[in-house]
């Protein structure tokens, strides 16, 4: 069993579904935190998301690239920014982008 530091969770045990709702419901840091991958499942995220980091400004920027298609420009630094169109920055725009697709980092349920 691995259990995380000062926590009584068994991170190679699936959750079930219903502890998943309860999780998302309670919408806090430390119960999403709860949400668990198997230990390939999360080397496989720790290392996406350092490459990630290197490489785009924000994991949104990533997202909006690599999922919405949208165009990415260099920032100072060299990483990946995202040029929003403008109906992305007006709250008042009745255009909603959704893309369903498989997760990435896939959660460890029962």
């Amino acid at each position: 069993m691995a259990l995380r530091e000062g926590s009584q969770q068994d991170w190679e045990s699936p959750i079930s579904w219903e502890q998943a709702r309860a999780y998302i419901q309670e919408n806090t840091v430390e119960s999403l935190g709860r949400m668990n991958r198997n230990n390939e499942g999360r080397a496989v995220y720790r290392a996406a998301m350092a490459d990630i980091k290197t490489r785009y400004a924000t994991t949104q920027d990533y997202l909006y690239e690599n999922v919405f298609g949208l165009q990415t420009i260099p920032d100072a630094e060299g990483r990946r920014v995202a040029v929003l169109p403008a109906e992305f920055s007006d709250s008042n725009s009745s255009s909603v982008i959704k893309v369903w697709r498989k997760n990435d980092f896939p959660y460890n349920y029962k």
